[in-house]
């Protein structure tokens, strides 16, 4: 059995916002698997839907906390599966200091502080687990270079630009076919697969 787990913060108010960025790909993975329906599970605090691919029990998820309880969730989706967090789990999550568009697969590493991480983090007791950052980029700053146009916090809230979301998609898909290497066990092929995504000039 794998886990994939997206996190973002639940609701319609962030629904597409680009801290959300890791449940965003969840949901395409899914869409592009051919699952529509996702379970809300009270106990497991997360939204959970199950299917068979390449040839293994996968379990996508999103925690229905807020980022920084994002632990609470994934601690009970590891016992609930019989994961073990350092083979069996990846963990999908947006960066402000990656660009827009770069991709990076990691075996295992700090928070780099995000905060959904850094929950998971604590509650777990360990580091050793993998975790995918999507570039998110950070607030274009005023042209004279006084200061950012937007707070960091208005920014990862903001909603992705039409034509951004398009090169998301593009990113995304290629996530997914390297994600089906790390499903298989080829975690080295994964890593070299998915952090090999070009961005779009």
């Amino acid at each position: 059995m794998k886990l994939i787990v997206g996190l973002g913060n639940p609701g319609e108010t962030y629904s597409g916002t680009r801290h959300n960025a890791g449940k965003l790909f969840v949901q395409f993975l899914a869409e592009s698997l051919g699952l529509r329906d996702f379970t809300e599970k009270r106990k497991l605090k997360a939204s959970v839907a199950q299917v068979d691919w390449s040839g293994c029990r996968t379990v996508l998820a999103w925690p229905e906390t807020f980022m920084n309880l994002s632990g609470e969730s994934v601690r009970q989706l590891l016992a609930a599966y019989g994961c073990d967090p350092e083979c069996d789990m990846l963990v999908v999550v947006d960066d402000l200091d990656l660009p827009f568009g770069k991709v990076r697969l990691r075996a295992e590493g700090s928070d780099g502080g995000h905060k959904g991480l850094r929950s998971i983090q604590a509650l777990l007791g360990t580091k050793r687990f993998a975790r995918l950052r999507i570039g998110i980029g950070r607030p274009a700053r005023f042209e004279q270079g006084s200061g950012p146009a937007e707070s960091v916090e208005e920014f990862v809230l903001s909603r992705f630009k039409k034509s951004e979301e398009k090169e998301l998609r593009r990113i995304f898909s290629g996530i997914a076919e390297g994600c089906a290497f790390w499903i298989q066990g080829q975690s080295t092929l994964a890593l070299n697969y998915i952090n090999s995504i070009k961005q779009t000039t």
